[in-house]
């Protein structure tokens, strides 16, 4: 047996990396993905292409011991909030057949679990109603034009502070989609000017064309390496014409 008097966790000063929200007495909550709120909730987001494993649930507990033992607060006036895009299946699985937590499903997309200690709840936004949760539906890589222009519509409720960075992630991770959009359309191109998306939109589209455009030359040089091997074997310029779709004149340039 070994014995460590002391461990060091980590060689930096901890921090939380999670959202935490305050809410106050006075106020109730009827949103669906804050009804369980209380006086400190920490939420954890994991992003589109990320699974949410039981390494993350246990990190996320301990952020919530730290803060409430720092910070001297009643674990009972505490909640904890997964936000994930990809259905966590081995981690409900789990936590029901190993941990013996009650799972309970009130709304769609939400997953509230029973613990000794803490109030917990996974919400997965890409099942959430658009209609009652359009913006926290919206964070994934999937977007539909009609949820893109809903967004659009709606992106005034958004705190003005942070809207540029939302709309950023969304448009980003959506290039695709909104590529799809008619661009030429004033409302589209004062959507981008506004949240200052017109250059990093521009990059992405330039990347996407130089990426094409090398596809395309390699392509060619490939063509062209073909037509000087069937040179080679002595085969007439007109069949090499038509098995490479090079033109005659093409051909007979390579001959030099």
């Amino acid at each position: 047996m070994s014995f460590e008097y002391e461990y060091q966790l980590t060689t930096q000063p901890l921090r939380i990396d999670a959202v935490i929200i305050k809410k106050k007495p006075n106020i109730k909550i009827e949103k669906n993905i804050g009804q369980i709120f209380k006086g400190y909730n920490i939420v954890e987001y994991k992003s589109p292409e990320d699974n949410l494993t039981i390494g993350d649930y246990n990190k996320v507990f301990g952020y919530a011991y730290l803060y409430a033992y720092r910070e001297n607060i009643d674990t009972s006036d505490m909640t904890i909030s997964f936000v994930v895009t990809k259905h966590p299946r081995d981690l409900i699985n789990k936590l029901q057949n190993e941990y013996n937590f009650k799972i309970n499903k009130p709304y769609k997309g939400i997953y509230y679990i029973e613990t000794a200690v803490f109030k917990v709840q996974i919400i997965e936004s890409n099942k959430l109603s658009p209609d009652e949760n359009l913006f926290l539906n919206a964070l994934r890589k999937d977007l539909d034009i009609e949820t893109l222009q809903q967004l659009k519509i709606k992106e005034k409720e958004i705190d003005p502070q942070k809207v540029n960075t939302y709309m950023y992630v969304i448009s980003k991770v959506n290039f695709k989609r909104i590529e799809e959009m008619n661009m030429d359309d004033k409302g589209w191109e004062e959507f981008l000017k506004r949240h200052n998306l017109v250059d990093p939109f521009v990059a992405e589209k330039e990347k996407k064309i130089a990426r094409q455009e090398g596809r395309q030359e390699g392509r060619q040089e490939g063509i062209l390496e073909t037509a000087k091997n069937l040179l080679k074997l002595g085969i007439n310029i007109e069949q090499v014409s038509i098995g490479t779709g090079l033109s005659v004149s093409a051909i007979k340039q390579l001959q030099y």
